[in-house]
């Protein structure tokens, strides 16, 4: 995508520059390598020396031959900074400089859903202050509907360095995706009679046009649920066919059903309704951290309207409701064996919360109102960092949880091609949700154990806590094999980590305790240097 800005300036050389702004980024989706080329493009149209680097070949000792920088940093994980500028912040944070002369501003990339909203960002923020350097201009945090805050970051920024008041304010080019549109052709459960609502999507697509890799995504805009807009039209004592606006025609119903959040609050959404409403109880509730915190995480739009009722017209909701935001898929399928269907594993999000059944909007959206032949949209989300080692004869290491299992499933149907290959899974329930058994919660077992069969898996180990006594877990399994996964390792294995948040912390601190009982000097931070340790998880 920026491969030609990054060819011309900046891709190869990686020292410092005099006299030349600098501007880093660290992304894992591409969004921050976006918004630092539009700042790129904007500072050189403004007639500003600029160079673009990425943080994957930058050192922190550069920067005290900096002069000017502009960060652009994503958060992933639990707070982490991106898996490519993994390096560049433990170099940061060991560095012991005076960087009294490095001016520097930060955009930090975030979820406000995530307890760690922009944590890497603000990480680097406060290391770079406490090291010396001075804010030129004050960082600025991005949800995940990013465009509107990143452009105002870049034109203040750009109106300091270029010393002019009279530019006109950043036009972001849009993010170039290419939208596909295609068809549900199977929709299947995958386990029948579990706790959890799980089902094998495949989308029908045309190869010729739509191409992905083994570790890719797919973004889907999602529609609300129909019920949920029903009922919000009924508490806003509206017409479903008002208009929200009229130069558009587009009427109230349309809009809360296809444009807006309704399944997910965040703070600054309630912030902006009791500036509207004045409703003193919401800003009581706005006052205790923690008790706002949980009320978001439990609540939907509906609930804040009958919690805190205000008469709102159509139209002011366009200022008040965020965008309906892309949820993200990995992708379940390897498209040499099934060149014209990408495959999803979705599970539904359903839950009861004060006598009303909530459903996630985009689980719910493809695995129940869209039927078989029904069409959605979608665009490829490549991600080069979550990539199959290039020699198949290095070892493979997967550990899954619940439908993290999905690019495990891609990875192994690759690997299958190589005889040579070898390959370990680890595999169980999500954590946390009730018992599992393997008669119900075992995703795509017959596929698993044929693999096994074959030889394509040399060790297949699982968690499912229903079947014995006491309660295991894919970290346990990892624990009780550590001894044969260190030799894994030694002989170059690379590890994959796919599912929850949890499960994922967990996994990496017993893989941490094993390295470093072993040895000081080894652990998962330096395997994520080397690029031997991927996560996908969420």
């Amino acid at each position: 995508m920026f491969a030609g800005i990054r060819k011309l300036w900046g891709g190869v050389k990686t020292a410092p520059e005099k006299d030349v702004i600098t501007i880093l980024y660290g992304s894992k989706s591409g969004n921050a390598e976006f918004v630092a080329s539009e700042a790129f493009r904007h500072l050189k149209d403004l007639g500003q020396k600029a160079s673009l680097k990425s943080l994957s070949s930058y050192k922190a000792e550069y920067l005290k031959e900096e002069s000017t920088v502009l960060f652009v940093v994503s958060t992933h994980g639990e707070g982490d900074p991106p898996p490519t500028a993994a390096r560049f912040f433990k170099q940061l944070f060991n560095l012991d400089e005076d960087l009294s002369g490095l001016s520097f501003s930060v955009c930090a990339l975030g979820d406000s859903d995530y307890d760690d909203f922009c944590k890497a960002g603000r990480d680097l923020d406060g290391r770079l202050l406490k090291l010396g350097a001075k804010h030129f201009s004050k960082r600025v945090d991005c949800d995940e509907a990013f465009e509107a805050a990143a452009s105002g970051w870049i034109s203040e920024v750009a109106q300091v360095l270029a010393k002019s008041e009279n530019q006109e304010a950043l036009c972001m080019q849009k993010n170039d995706r290419e939208w596909f549109f295609c068809s549900i052709k199977e929709k299947r459960r995958l386990n029948p009679g579990g706790d959890d609502v799980v089902f094998h999507i495949a989308m029908a697509v045309d190869s010729q046009h739509i191409y992905y890799r083994s570790g890719d995504s797919v973004g889907i805009l999602p529609q609300n649920p129909s019920i949920l807009v029903d009922q919000i039209v009924g508490a806003l004592k509206l017409s479903p066919t008002d208009l929200v606006d009229a130069e558009a025609n587009l009427s109230l119903r349309e809009f809360l059903l296809t444009k807006v959040e309704l399944t997910n609050l965040n703070r600054p959404m309630l912030e902006r309704y009791q500036q509207v409403s004045g409703n003193e109880n919401l800003a009581d509730l706005l006052r205790e951290t923690q008790t706002c915190k949980d009320y978001v995480e439990t609540h939907d739009f509906l609930d804040l309207l009958n919690d805190f009722p205000y008469a709102f017209e159509a139209a002011q909701l366009t200022e008040l409701l965020d965008p309906l935001r892309v949820r993200y898929y990995s992708i379940a399928s390897f498209q040499p064996r099934t060149p014209n269907e990408i495959h999803l594993t979705v599970k539904q999000v359903r839950f009861h919360q004060k006598d009303r059944l909530r459903r996630g909007a985009c689980s719910s959206y493809l695995s129940e109102w869209l039927e078989v032949g029904t069409p959605v949209s979608f665009f490829i989300a490549p991600d080069e960092e979550f990539r199959l080692p290039a020699d198949p004869a290095i070892p493979t290491i997967f550990i899954a949880a619940g439908t993290g299992i999905a690019p495990v499933r891609a990875f192994l149907a690759e690997r299958e091609v190589c005889t040579e290959s070898r390959n370990w899974l680890f595999f169980g329930a999500k954590m946390f949700f009730g018992a599992k058994s393997s008669t119900t919660d075992f995703l795509y077992q017959d596929e698993l154990e044929t693999w096994k069969a074959k030889g394509t898996l040399e060790h297949m180990d699982l968690a499912f806590s229903r079947d014995q006594a006491v309660k295991i877990y894919v970290q346990d399994l990892i624990m009780r094999r550590g001894e044969e996964i260190l030799k894994w390792i030694d002989r170059g294995a690379h590890i994959y980590v796919c599912g929850s948040l949890a499960m994922g912390r967990n996994v990496r601190s017993v893989l941490d305790t094993l390295l470093k009982a072993r040895s000081p000097e080894s652990s998962v931070s330096k395997l994520i240097e080397e690029k031997r340790y991927c996560e996908d998880v969420y």
